[in-house]
C-alpha cells in the first residue's frame, strides 16, 4: 500500500511538471 501511494504521488508530480513545462512552452509560443 505504501508503494502504491508513493508511485501515485510520483505520477502526480510528473503530471504537474509536464503541465508546468507545457504552460512555459505555451507562453513562449505566444510571444
Amino acid at each position: 500500500m505504501g508503494m502504491g501511494i508513493k508511485n501515485y504521488k510520483d505520477i502526480r508530480e510528473g503530471d504537474k511538471i509536464e503541465v508546468l513545462i507545457g504552460k512555459k512552452n505555451f507562453s513562449i509560443n505566444l510571444r
